[in-house]
């Protein structure tokens, strides 16, 4: 299986993709992407 971390990084990129503005929560993800 899959580490839930993975899973949750993983879906809250793809929520950034299509939410721009998701990326103000989430600044770290968005310098990683």
């Amino acid at each position: 299986m899959v580490p839930v971390d993975r899973l949750s990084d993983a879906a809250t990129q793809i929520r950034i993709s299509y939410n721009p503005a998701l990326a103000t929560y989430f600044p770290s993800t968005q310098e990683t992407a």
